[in-house]
């Protein structure tokens, strides 16, 4: 669902991963042309 939802438009691939308990990581990773854009963190 998290794909999903940060899919704007003209996203051409979207990946995922989270784990929510504290100390979790996540991230984020999406494909636009000619460009990508990565999010990550830990959850405190």
């Amino acid at each position: 669902m998290i794909a999903r939802w940060f899919g704007p438009q003209g996203v051409e691939r979207v990946e995922a991963e989270t784990d929510l308990r504290v100390g979790g990581r996540y991230h984020i990773g999406m494909q636009v042309p000619g460009d990508r854009h990565d999010f990550m963190g830990v959850y405190r």
